[in-house]
């Protein structure tokens, strides 16, 4: 895990930068990693303090990471942004990270779990199966049938309504949220292998982002 500590982000250098001491070749970063790779961001040691410029750099880097999937690349007099696909997972226990980004789940465990105790192995393997499923970029195409078609336009035009009311902007808000539904309900089609998205999905996936948002208000 990369550790988000005020310290480290000062410190630390999580992009490739052109070394200038004659070689001219990029030193290689935290974050140049194979694609594929799952960047786990650990600030439940992060504690109030100052960043300096590079401190400010590093949470900016992780965020265009966290939400666009790019890299910079620093080449000292101009810096290039590539494409990559590294999932993150930020862990923290205060109610809001510093880093920013499109989804945020409170975890609420339901039984105390014994963390000395060793996770069964095919339980394990069961999970990381699931993922690489969700990730698979040859499953079939996701499609949206014409009757819960209708349902969707109908949840957008309630929730820019509700956001207006609240005096939350509206259409930018609702996209974004709408954006998240579409992509827990076709993480659940896929689940299921199925291609085609049905009502039992959707009202699932409305269910959850309902839930999910109400605990990040309580």
């Amino acid at each position: 895990p990369i550790q988000v500590r005020i310290d480290c982000l000062n410190t630390m250098s999580l992009t490739p930068v052109r070394d200038q001491s004659g070689s001219g070749r990029l030193r290689s970063s935290r974050l140049q990693v194979p694609d594929g790779t799952l960047i786990v961001l650990d600030e439940t040691k992060l504690a109030s303090g100052q960043l300096n410029q590079r401190g400010v750099r590093n949470v900016q880097v992780l965020e265009q990471l966290c939400n666009e999937q790019v890299l910079g690349y620093d080449f000292v007099y101009y810096s290039m942004d590539q494409p990559v696909d590294l999932p993150v997972l930020i862990v923290s226990q205060g109610a809001k990270s510093i880093v920013r980004s499109d989804f945020c789940l409170h975890v609420r465990p339901s039984v105390s779990v014994d963390t000395s105790t060793p996770h069964d192995p095919a339980l394990l393997d069961k999970l990381r199966l699931a993922l690489a499923l969700l990730r698979d970029q040859s499953s079939p195409e996701f499609h949206i049938p014409p009757e819960i078609n209708a349902e969707v336009e109908r949840h957008f035009v309630e929730r820019r309504k509700e956001e207006v009311s609240n005096g939350a902007g509206g259409k930018d808000n609702a996209v974004d949220d709408l954006h998240r539904l579409l992509t827990v309900c076709r993480m659940q089609s896929r689940g299921s292998y199925n291609s085609n998205v049905t009502e039992v999905e959707w009202r699932r996936a409305v269910e959850m982002e309902s839930e999910r948002i109400a605990r990040q208000r309580r």
